[in-house]
């Protein structure tokens, strides 16, 4: 993971690429309380834009990332790496 301002605000599909994993389950992290949106959910809103502390997504991830052997913490994927394949 690169670093990131602990005070700076992520989106979905930033925290989802960070962290390598879809969207869809950074919603479902968000639904089971596994990770907080910085920023109280909006009903006036037709979408929800979650934002995350970029301090409570790199906690998440620190016990992941230290267990993690190097050349998965490379910034680029590998060449043909298809997250979703």
């Amino acid at each position: 993971m690169s670093e990131i301002d602990p005070s700076e605000l992520l989106t979905v599909p930033e925290v989802a690429r960070l962290l390598r994993v879809s969207r869809m389950t950074i919603k479902r992290m968000v639904t089971d309380g596994r990770l907080v949106p910085a920023e109280p959910r909006n009903p006036a809103l037709r979408r929800q834009h979650y934002r995350f502390k970029a301090s409570d997504v790199a906690a998440l991830a620190q016990p992941h990332l230290d267990a993690a052997p190097a050349r998965l913490l490379a910034e680029e994927p590998p060449p043909g790496y298809d997250p979703h394949g």
